[in-house]
């Protein structure tokens, strides 16, 4: 992701900002007629969607691995993941998450905004209906007058998924 890109609601670029405010920074990004926002912290880059070479017998969201610089990485589809009808000839956007030693792909519809959400804009007690499983958001709010879903995406894989798709990469 190129660093030098301006948030929404301020003028600095994102290296200009230190640790407490790139806390309050997400990535805005949709999925179907939602939106969605990830911490900047937790994305490395945002690339198109290269070549994907599918991978059988996986879980039904992982779609296969893709090589970024000559680094093989997991891909999951976030429509599949969770049950969004796909788009017919949308490609999307791969975002590529920094689980904290190792690298996931994940596939969205598109990516609109670094936004500031303070912690004090973060409401906790989600009772809205969303696709999105409620063990993925760690909150709602709202960015340009639209409810946008808050999702850790570290937790969208079980740990015995990680390994079962850390294994099929690495014999990729």
């Amino acid at each position: 992701m190129q660093h030098e890109r301006k948030s929404e609601n301020q003028g600095k670029s994102l290296d200009s900002l230190d640790d407490e405010e790139m806390q309050s920074r997400y990535l805005v990004f949709e999925l179907g007629n939602e939106r969605y926002a990830s911490p900047i912290l937790q994305i490395r880059e945002v690339i198109k969607v290269p070549v994907i070479k599918p991978v059988p017998f996986m879980v039904s969201s992982f779609t296969g691995v893709l090589n970024l610089r000559g680094q093989m990485i997991g891909v999951v589809d976030l429509r599949q993941r969770f049950q969004i009808p796909i788009q017919d000839g949308k490609k999307g956007i791969i975002l590529i998450v920094d689980l904290g030693g190792s690298l996931l792909a994940a596939q969205v519809d598109d990516v609109n905004a670094v936004a500031n959400v303070p912690e004090d804009r973060i409401r906790k007690d989600i009772s809205v209906e969303t696709r999105c499983a409620i063990e993925f958001l760690t909150g709602m709010t709202e960015i340009d007058k639209r409810i946008v879903n808050l999702i850790d995406l570290s937790r969208l894989l079980s740990s015995q998924e990680l390994k079962k798709i850390g294994d099929t990469v690495r014999a990729a």
